[in-house]
């Protein structure tokens, strides 16, 4: 609903993008979101860059069709700001930790989905500013533990009527994410020119009723966020070799001593697997996300249930140990992510070279 409208905005100022969602075209896209009706089961990153292109060859853009969760750290560390239009509250909290880590500014949009209700907000967070409020600030402990069950909300509303397939859109939804995307594509030349200080730690809230009604509001920073406000060493690339043992030699020469552990920040891992039928175990290390189906089910008594035995964000040194033939792909770790290698209260941070087809061993 946001992303069509900004997008053309970006080909028409030649803002050079890189595109990040994983969707497929769905007809009921095609009310909404300005894809073309022979666009139905392409991927959208990859049809909004050819939309890029022919409205402005000149502007370069570039297609990622993947989750923003799947993707490394590095693909985006040339970034001079983020633009988001997301359908999650754990998408959003995943931006906003690669803002952090990056430092760079992050500038969302949302509108009220449920199409009950003209609503929409554009909000301008700035991670190397510690005072402002980051997008976790808003969470206590509950409700963060309640994102982390949730599923991936549905897409946006189709806003046509659902017992008339083949009605016409209304003219409720476009025109009004037209409006917000106008705005937050309004902030970003701001902040690409560098005149963004003082829509910074800011909210422009749209409500789109009669009369329509904006207001400007500060975010206060949470006092008890959970979240870090400091911004982070750059990282390096990491060595050349693409296992876990090839990290582990040259951080350790660099930091003259074995490795406590390594850690992938804003990251969630299975550390092991266990059927709650059978009680069986299976020693399974992968990133959250990225654990199929076929590996959740238990290879004792053949349940689909298996539940992840431990949850963490990094390897310990025993387990870096059993893992050294591996590589970082085939723990579920994105290409170009961060890993953070600590020694003796010293850390080192790495983005992961891109990994090299074929090699290493399976999980």
């Amino acid at each position: 609903l946001l992303g069509a409208q900004l997008l053309l905005h970006a080909a028409m100022l030649q803002i050079r993008t890189l595109l990040v969602d994983p969707g497929v075209v769905e007809p009921e896209n095609l009310g909404n979101q300005l894809f073309p009706a022979d666009a139905v089961g392409e991927p959208k990153a990859q049809v909004r860059a050819a939309q890029m292109a022919a409205l402005n060859p000149s502007c370069p853009v570039r297609a990622l069709p993947e989750r923003i969760e799947d993707v490394g750290l590095g693909q985006l560390a040339d970034s001079d700001l983020l633009l988001t239009g997301l359908d999650s509250r754990a998408s959003r909290l995943r931006v906003a930790d690669i803002a952090q880590q990056l430092g760079v500014d992050w500038i969302d949009a949302a509108v009220d989905g449920s199409g009950e209700r003209q609503l929409g907000v554009v909000t301008w967070f700035r991670p190397k500013e510690a005072d402002l409020a980051c997008y976790g600030c808003r969470y206590d402990g509950d409700a963060l533990a309640e994102i982390a069950r949730e599923q991936r909300t549905a897409p946006c509303a189709s806003w046509r009527n659902r017992e008339l397939p083949d009605s016409p859109p209304t003219l409720t939804a476009s025109p009004f994410g037209g409006i917000v995307s106008g705005w937050q594509m309004s902030f970003a030349i701001r902040g690409l020119l560098g005149e963004g200080d003082a829509l910074a730690g800011h909210q422009l809230q749209i409500a789109g009723g009669a009369p329509p009604r904006m207001r400007s509001v500060r975010l206060a920073r949470n006092p008890t966020c959970r979240f870090s406000h400091a911004s982070p060493p750059a990282a390096s690339p990491s060595p050349d070799g693409d296992t876990v043992g090839d990290l582990v030699c040259a951080a350790e020469r660099e930091l003259g001593a074995p490795l406590d552990g390594v850690r992938f920040p804003g990251r969630s891992l299975v550390l092991g697997l266990v059927c709650p039928a059978c009680g069986g175990r299976q020693e399974r290390v992968k990133r959250c996300e990225a654990v199929s189906d076929a590996e959740l089910r238990c290879p004792h008594c053949g349940s689909a249930e298996c539940l992840p035995l431990e949850l963490g964000d990094g390897l310990d040194a025993a387990r870096l140990q059993t893992l050294a033939s591996h590589t970082w792909r085939s723990l579920g770790i994105p290409d170009q992510d961060l890993v953070v290698a600590s020694s003796a209260g010293r850390e080192i941070r790495y983005l992961l070279r891109p990994a090299i087809e074929g090699g290493g061993a399976p999980s």
